[in-house]
């Protein structure tokens, strides 16, 4: 291992032992060095954390939880990695580009106030083309996914971080768990007078698609609409809070009732509307100045046609 590698390679993982080898096995082809490889396990039970030794010995470095928590088990990694910069990945990235790593710290070293470099998630099938299920930023995906652009979005899937930009934001929020973590961090990013960049030059694969999860019962959709609201009360006005919630509200609940899980969205709102007190004090709503950050964040910029 190196002492002081300029970026670290940080990969969660749970109980997907096959996906998480290919994926550390595609990280160890980048050209990039020196580079730092950690493997953070989230209480796994499929023996992963014993393959990687088995397969990579010392090249990965494994942190090893005793309990599943999406954004604890990223912020951890965070703090574990020494590198400069961080890419974050989920188990089941590919990385097809060698020269990624390089990439990414040309992109940096241009834009020193980009805190987040947000990469083009693709398929197995269609790798030239960006996800539809990931792409949220703020404009159309067929006319702008080969293009260069600020936004206020990026998928927790595969993102390069500035360790500088993390650690005066904090990382994600622990108390999300899973579900709408990136858009509370993009907001903290945002106050911060940090960018999120869009780049087509970073190809990621990811080779589990989850499009499904909206026609399906899965606790991702508890977590998703009560962390909205948790967000709206961090960070919104009254009666902006109020406006945003029900809005998302009113969505989650018809796709809930739609697919069968509106239990799971009525007790997301439920749990949203009366915070835990981790979550309430932490109440500090955006100044003016803040707020014409996030908002132009929200409506990006192309920066190269």
């Amino acid at each position: 291992m190196y002492a002081n590698p300029l970026f670290s390679v940080v990969v969660l993982n749970h109980n997907k032992k096959e996906k998480v080898l290919r994926c550390l096995e595609s990280v160890l082809k980048l050209s990039w060095r020196p580079i730092e490889i950690l493997c953070v396990d989230n209480a796994s039970q499929d023996g992963s954390p014993e393959a990687i030794r088995t397969r990579f010995g010392e090249s990965v470095r494994i942190i090893e939880r005793t309990e599943n928590s999406v954004t604890q088990a990223r912020n951890q990694g965070f703090l574990a990695a020494r590198g400069v910069y961080i890419l974050s990945l989920d188990n089941d990235m590919l990385l097809p580009d060698s020269n990624l790593l390089e990439k990414g710290h040309s992109l940096f070293t241009e834009h020193e106030r980009v805190g987040i470099l947000t990469a083009k998630v693709t398929s197995p099938e269609e790798p030239d083309q960006f996800q539809s299920e990931h792409w949220w930023h703020p404009f159309e995906r067929e006319t702008h996914q080969d293009r260069l652009f600020l936004t206020d979005y990026f998928p927790e899937a595969a993102v390069f971080l500035r360790r500088s930009a993390i650690e005066e934001t904090g990382g994600y929020d622990e108390a999300y768990f899973m579900g709408f973590e990136q858009a509370d961090l993009s907001i903290r990013m945002a106050q911060k007078g940090w960018k999120i960049l869009y780049s087509p030059s970073l190809v990621c694969i990811e080779d589990d698609t989850r499009a499904e999860f909206v026609s399906k019962r899965h606790p991702i959709h508890y977590y998703n609409i009560r962390n909205k609201l948790w967000t709206a009360w961090k960070h919104y006005p009254l009666f902006e809070a109020i406006g945003f919630g029900a809005a998302r509200s009113g969505v989650s609940l018809f796709r809930g009732f739609r697919h069968g899980y509106p239990d799971l969205i009525l007790k997301g709102i439920f749990h949203g509307l009366f915070p835990p007190e981790t979550i309430r004090r932490q109440r500090s709503p955006l100044n003016s100045k803040e707020r014409e950050r996030v908002r132009s964040a929200r409506k990006g910029e192309v920066l190269h046609p």
